[in-house]
């Protein structure tokens, strides 16, 4: 980012809270390789890593949840995947 001019801001943090439960979405990163963006999900038990894996700029987000480190193996993030991350963490 320094390369292209664009100074570092702080970001907001989306926590969803549910008794003693937590889920946290926490921009990690703009611009990675093979990826526009990165948001890592937070929960009590389990990390999960949102890419939007768009073809350039100036097309629309698409965002994806990684399901696989070791193969980069992705899905598209769905409300119904959003829905079972709730579930399995609550």
């Amino acid at each position: 980012m320094r390369e292209v001019g664009v100074p570092p801001k702080n970001v907001p943090v989306l926590t969803i809270f549910s008794g003693k439960h937590r889920i946290a979405f926490v921009p990690s990163a703009r611009w990675i390789v093979g990826a526009f963006g990165r948001v890592n999900i937070s929960t009590n038990k389990k990390q999960y890593i949102l890419l939007d894996v768009r073809a350039d700029e100036n097309s629309k987000s698409d965002w994806q949840i990684v399901t696989d480190d070791i193969h980069k193996a992705t899905k598209p993030f769905t409300r119904a995947v959003f829905l079972q991350i709730l579930r399995e963490n609550t």
